[in-house]
């Protein structure tokens, strides 16, 4: 009788072949299983059945064999987590939940739901550990592995938002609102969801909701939103419209106040004539420069236009905002990848009063997260190692590791 040639099958991991050849023992509970001329259908069905273990073809690495060039593979994944039509997964490390970092527990779970394929059948292969025992592999159902895929599912966006708002680079705070508009979609109890996702939905929202919620703040948040040009149609309210009105008329005020001159340079009623002709004479205007040969050649239309400039009537400052909010206002949206700040850079000559507004607005980020990021910078700069340098060399390094 020719010697039985290993199986190639994935089940064979869970089984061990009987000295007669037509039945195998079950790793798990011992339970003998027929399995006449290598035929695999009892056993997968008991470990189905008895143990909640499901095969779908899906390549995760090679199982026993004695020749690697005919072997096929299959072994126990989720569906959700194949890749193309390769099967092959990434080859990533596994990843902890770290109760002080963000979304540790999120990647922890998708690299768990990613890998869970390799988890189990390293898990169960002889050949990396002895078999584990029924009891700890029962630990993790078909259940708790559907929760998981739903967690991962449900807290992406989530993840995406924390990335956004706590980028460095044009993270303002007038992306905050509208953020929390994708979350509350997002958050939003469906008629189908089941109770683990609508549990969460609720704690997480109920958490949420209570977030930005002082009046000070929400009035802020919702005029920095309409002066971003990337979300100003997230908020539409003529009441806020009103308020960015009457701050930039004021600010501007403010500013031209200012640049009067002050009370020692106009009160010149007590000075003698002769001391005013002296102050006459010493600030003389400079002489008018010499005219282009085509400013003397189209001189009269020149004048003409001149005279049409002086004719029309001078707009108010409360006029020229509403000049300028109503030009924004029918200025398309720009992309989401574009900077808002630089954006407004390049309007000043356009909106040269709603432009300093909004930089009041935008200078403000959407978290603390890049200032801590600087004094980490800070920590690793000045060490024990340098303790002798210098405060303005210590000012250079972090400005050049922030900013190269």
């Amino acid at each position: 009788m020719a010697p039985l040639r290993l199986k190639r099958s994935k089940v064979w991991l869970h089984f061990t072949l009987h000295k007669d050849g037509n039945r195998a023992f079950c790793n798990h509970c011992k339970l003998l299983i027929t399995s006449a001329g290598g035929n695999t259908s009892n056993m997968h069905k008991h470990l189905r059945t008895q143990h909640g273990i499901n095969f779908n073809e899906c390549r995760v690495f090679d199982a026993l064999r004695s020749d690697s060039s005919q072997a096929s593979t299959t072994t126990v994944t989720l569906g959700a987590n194949t890749e193309g039509n390769s099967g092959e997964l990434p080859k990533h490390m596994l990843l902890l939940d770290v109760r002080t970092r963000w979304n540790s527990l999120y990647l922890m779970m998708e690299r768990f739901t990613e890998q869970f394929p390799a988890i189990q059948a390293a898990a169960i292969d002889p050949r990396i550990r002895r078999p584990m025992e029924k009891e700890r592999l029962d630990r993790i159902g078909n259940e708790d592995l559907r929760k998981a895929e739903e967690f991962v599912h449900l807290m992406r966006k989530h993840y995406t938002s924390t990335l956004a708002v706590s980028s460095d680079k044009s993270a303002t705070c007038g992306e905050i609102l509208p953020i929390l508009q994708k979350l509350e979609q997002q958050y939003t109890v469906q008629e189908g969801d089941s109770a683990f996702t609508r549990s969460i939905k609720e704690n997480i929202w109920k958490d949420l909701s209570k977030r930005y919620q002082g009046t000070d703040i929400q009035r802020f948040l919702e005029e920095a939103t309409i002066l971003d040009p990337r979300f100003k149609y997230k908020v539409k309210s003529d009441a806020v419209c009103d308020r960015i009105r009457e701050a930039a008329i004021t600010a501007n005020t403010v500013a031209a106040r200012d640049e009067l001159p002050g009370e020692g340079e106009t009160q010149r009623e007590g000075c003698e004539d002769g001391e005013e002709e002296e102050v006459e004479e010493h600030y003389a205007l400079p002489p008018p420069s010499k005219k282009t040969a085509l400013e003397e050649l189209f001189e009269e239309e020149d004048n003409e236009l001149q005279s049409i400039r002086e004719s029309q009537p001078r707009l108010s400052l409360a006029q020229k905002v509403d000049q300028e909010i109503q030009f924004y206002k029918s200025l398309p949206s720009i992309p989401c990848r574009d900077s808002a700040a630089l954006w407004w850079w390049n309007k000043q000559d356009t909106l040269p009063l709603l432009s300093g507004l909004a930089e009041n607005y935008l200078c403000v980020q959407a978290s603390s997260t890049p200032s801590e990021r600087v004094f980490s910078t800070a920590g690793d700069t000045i060490s024990p190692e340098r303790s002798r340098i210098l405060p303005e060399k210590a000012d250079m390094l972090i400005f050049l590791k922030k900013n190269c």
